[in-house]
Order: structure tokens, then C-alpha cells, then sequence
């Protein structure tokens, strides 16, 4: 090996390489492998403006970088932005920074992580309690008309009676006790709103009628899904009013018709069905270490968690994790995205219980996290294996199925607050490999470098065969302080060079010239002079 390089002793296994720059370059050939590692350095389209990088394109492989989010478990349900325009099981910290839904904060060491889940299932424990293929003890409310059968559903053509007309479903009112949910399709030949009761013993009951959140466009099927157990108001989508003491575990009647409308229509109902939500888990890459109990006043956060209520985030904490460990949910003070609370859904109103929502702890890749201690969810959830940033915290949310009558209780929208060290540092691991975004198989030259694009100095080690595992840790002003290789059964050498301009690019490649294949002065080229 020529003299020029310094080789590297390594004792064990592995050894510890201190460096100073603020990028890391693993040569790939290949513009989408390694976003934000690979020698296209100048690619601003794709890499993310962000202490950690980040990949910005959608459809990139996970970066895995500080701010990824991935959905753990529930099989429907996704991940968007904010603005709703494409779902995924996982958002890149880089792809929602360009949505503007993830900053840094390096002064107060934050970082704010804004996205929305959604649930497109029909629910989890789905109970058909009427399939609509008889007219047996099925009557006419509200109204005049004559029942029939349509293609999988019962049909009623008939007058309103005060802009009301109804089918009397209560043959099947009692399977629907003890559910947290009812759903059903409707149609109208005119546009109106929906009238649903279900009672208990008379006069008590809820209904959803005369109410202008419940709409049903005319001659197209609508989908409702109504929480049973929920109190009455008039925000997102809890009955418009009750009567008594309702008891959701001892329905005896069950109408189902339209309000707001007159003259002669057609109503048709299918598929009466009965269900509970879903639990969905994920997890959020986050630097090594969060904030610091050392110095911590009392009540200081690690994470703090709000949801969006119809126009705005709330003030109070959705669920949040404490300096000394303590981790809780009130879910009175959570909502769903059609201003449902999500403790409604489960007949609480209050502001601390813990229904439907949870954090889990902190750990690395693989883990098993258990629950908070004051949470609803899972007890434990395991993080994911993948590699990346080392640091994840967990989180669980019950999510009400998918209805296109109100298509918006199935969906919440979270604002992370996620506070860490003041050493802020995040370790970076890559994988032994062909992963698109850690993949170490797929290193297309022999060397890795480390610089910065606004010095002249670029330093680089050379390995005599690819490495078996490579790591890295950086601060959170972008800056990488050291790297940790095992090198396998080869030697690593090590050496620096200069270069006028690192952000140079002639030809427009997006790979600097320091770093092409052909450039006079570049470091293939002197490489291979050395050979």
C-alpha cells in the first residue's frame, strides 16, 4: 500500500476513528441508494435541509434518520402528512420536512413532528347484526311506505311525515350490545341527513337526526359509523341528543331512516353492522439520549403530544412523557380529526382518563417497550429491527373505522414536542447488507470520506475489503465526531487531502468533483495513483 496512507490498528473487533465534518459519504454509483450518505452530496432535491439529513422523495427507502415515523401494527391504517396528499406505513423525517411537518429547534434542543393516522378498515370484532335480506318484523317510522328488497338491501318507498322516514330495524337492536360502534350503508333519491335512534328502555335513548353533520348526498351509498357510547354535543360525530340514562349494553330498539327531507323518496339500507375500533402502534426515531433529568426542573418533559381539534391544536397534553420516567395519556384532552373526543368513544368525558391513547419507553432496535403507567394500549410493543438512528419511542392509538359519511373520526392528526440532550448526539448504525437506505453491500468503491463542504480538507479511509459493520455519531448541528468500523478481515488506511472547492460540480452531476471518477485532482483519481 502506498506510504502515503497511515494504516489503522484495530485491537478487537472494532475500532473508533475520530473525524470532523458534516458529511459522510459512502460511494453507491447510484442516486437512490443511501440517500443522503451516497457521493451525491449536491442532491438538494432528495436530501432533506435537517441536522440528520433526511430523504425527501416519498417514495424513497426509510432514512431512518431522527423524526421516521412507522406504523408497528395495524394492518389498515397509515401515515400521512398533514395535508393529506399520499398514506404510507412510513413517513421520512425527510419527506415531512419538506411538508413542513418536522423541524429542529437546535436552541432549545427540540424537535416538533406534526403527521395524521388514518384507519381505512371496517373495524376490529365486526359483527353483521342485519344483513337486510328479509322484510321479517321490519316496520315503517315516522312516515308512510312499503317495504321491499333490493340487491342486498331493504328498500323503503314511501312520504316523510314531517321530513322524517325511518325503518324500524329492532329485530336486530340487541346484538349491537356492548360494541363501541355501529355502521351501516344508506342511500336516499334526495339529499338530506341521517336519522338514527337506538333505545333502551323507553324513554331513553340517543339520536343522530335534523343534524347537518350527518349528511347523505342524494342516489350515492353512505357509509356511517356512530360511536354508541359516546355522550351527546354537537362536535364531531357524538349523537345531536339524548334522553335518560341510555345503556349501551341493553339495546332494545334500533331505527334507521332520514331526516331534513320530503315528499315522496326511496330509502335503502344494507349490511347493519356492529364493531370496535382498532389499535394501531408506531414508532419514532429519535436521538441517543432525550432531555436529561440532571438539572431538570420538576414537571419537565421529555415528549409532549397535542391533537388537532377541528381548527387548531390543543393546549393541553395529549400524552407526554416526564425527566423522571413517568409516562401518562389523558384523552379527554384528545380528539380525533372530526373533533370527536377519543374518550367519548369509549363513554367517558373525562379530561384525564386514559382511554384509547398511549406512550411507550424509550429503547434501541428489536427492544420490547412496555406502557405507560398511566395509558390505555398494549401492554408492550417491540421496536423494529431496522437500523439507522439507534433511539425510538413507541406510541398507541384506538382508532374508530372508516366511514365516508364522516370519513374524519377514523382519523387523527398528533404534534410531537420531543425534547432531548444538550449533547444531542445520534448514532447512525448501517446494516451488513443490500437495504436501500443502510445497506453496506452496497458500497461501490473502497473507500469512505468525511467532510466539510465549506472547508477544503476532505479525510478518508481506504479498506482493503468491505467492512462488516459501520456506525457513525453526529451532533445535532450536523456535525459527525467519529466513526466506528469493524473491518472485517481487511486493514483500514487512513489520509487527508485538499481540494479548492468541495461543493464544486462541473459537469452537473450532483456529485462533487472532489468525489468523481474522472475529475483531475479528485480523490478516485488519486487513489489511483497510488495503486
Amino acid at each position: 500500500m502506498h506510504p502515503a496512507l497511515k494504516r489503522i490498528r484495530v485491537v478487537g473487533d472494532t475500532v473508533t476513528v475520530d473525524v470532523s465534518g458534516k458529511k459522510l459519504v459512502l460511494p453507491t454509483r447510484l442516486r437512490e441508494t443511501l440517500i443522503g450518505h451516497n457521493e451525491y452530496t449536491l442532491d438538494t432535491d432528495n436530501i432533506a435541509d435537517l441536522p440528520w439529513g433526511g430523504s425527501k422523495a416519498f417514495s424513497a427507502p426509510p432514512d431512518n434518520v431522527p423524526g421516521t415515523v412507522r406504523i408497528l401494527s395495524g394492518d389498515d391504517c397509515y401515515l400521512m402528512p398533514t395535508d393529506q396528499s399520499a398514506k404510507s406505513k412510513v413517513l421520512n423525517a425527510g419527506y415531512l420536512a419538506s411538508k413542513s411537518g418536522l423541524s429542529v429547534d437546535t436552541g432549545n434542543m427540540t424537535i416538533t413532528e406534526e403527521f395524521t393516522i388514518q384507519n381505512d378498515s371496517d373495524g376490529a370484532d365486526v359483527q353483521v347484526i342485519d344483513d337486510c335480506s328479509s322484510l321479517t318484523n321490519l316496520s315503517v317510522l315516522y312516515g308512510t311506505g312499503v317495504l321491499s328488497l333490493g340487491e342486498d338491501c331493504v328498500v323503503l318507498t314511501g312520504s316523510t311525515v314531517e321530513w322524517n322516514l325511518a325503518i324500524d330495524f329492532s329485530r336486530s337492536a340487541s346484538l349491537a350490545n356492548g360494541y363501541n360502534f355501529i355502521l351501516f350503508d344508506i342511500k336516499c333519491s334526495v339529499s338530506c341527513n341521517l336519522r338514527a335512534i337506538l333505545l333502551t328502555t323507553a324513554p331513553n335513548y340517543i339520536r343522530w337526526s335534523d343534524d347537518s353533520r350527518f349528511a347523505i348526498q342524494a342516489d350515492i351509498w353512505t357509509t356511517f359509523v356512530l360511536p354508541i357510547k359516546a355522550p351527546s354535543g354537537t362536535t364531531g360525530s357524538v349523537p345531536t341528543d339524548s334522553s335518560g340514562t341510555f345503556n349501551p349494553s341493553n339495546i332494545t330498539k334500533l331505527w334507521l331512516g332520514v331526516s331534513n327531507a320530503s315528499g315522496d323518496i326511496e330509502i335503502s339500507i344494507r349490511q347493519i353492522r356492529v364493531c370496535n375500533g382498532t389499535w394501531v402502534t408506531g414508532e419514532i426515531c429519535v436521538p441517543d439520549e432525550l432531555y436529561d433529568l440532571i438539572g431538570a426542573v420538576d414537571g419537565a418533559y421529555e415528549i409532549q403530544c397535542s391533537t388537532w381539534d377541528v381548527s387548531e391544536y390543543g393546549s393541553s397534553n395529549f400524552f407526554r412523557q416526564y425527566t423522571d420516567g413517568t409516562l401518562d395519556s389523558n384523552t379527554g384532552k384528545g380528539y380525533y380529526l372530526d373533533g370527536t373526543k377519543v374518550c367519548n368513544v369509549f363513554g367517558s368525558d373525562s379530561d384525564t382518563a386514559p382511554y384509547g391513547a398511549g406512550i411507550y419507553r424509550k429503547g434501541l432496535p428489536g427492544e420490547t417497550a412496555a406502557l405507560g403507567e398511566h395509558c390505555d394500549g398494549p401492554s408492550t410493543i417491540t421496536y423494529s429491527e431496522n437500523s439507522g438512528v439507534k433511539g425510538k419511542i413507541g406510541f398507541a392509538l384506538y382508532l374508530p373505522p372508516y366511514g365516508s359519511g364522516n370519513p374524519n373520526l377514523s382519523k387523527i392528526q398528533l404534534k410531537f414536542l420531543i425534547y432531548y440532550d444538550d449533547n444531542g448526539k445520534t448514532t447512525f448504525e448501517f446494516s451488513n447488507d443490500d437495504n436501500l437506505s443502510t445497506g453496506l453491500q452496497n458500497l461501490a468503491r473502497k473507500w469512505i470520506a468525511v467532510y466539510d463542504p465549506s472547508e477544503h480538507a476532505i479525510d478518508y479511509l481506504y479498506f482493503t475489503s468491505a467492512p462488516k459493520s459501520l456506525a457513525y455519531k453526529q451532533e445535532e448541528n450536523g456535525e459527525i465526531s467519529e466513526i466506528q468500523i469493524n473491518p472485517g478481515n481487511g486493514q483500514i488506511y487512513r489520509r487527508q487531502m485538499t481540494f479548492a472547492d468541495l461543493t464544486a460540480d462541473g459537469d452537473s452531476d450532483m456529485i462533487p468533483d472532489v468525489l468523481s471518477d474522472d475529475h483531475p485532482g479528485s480523490l478516485m483519481k488519486l487513489l489511483q495513483a497510488m495503486r
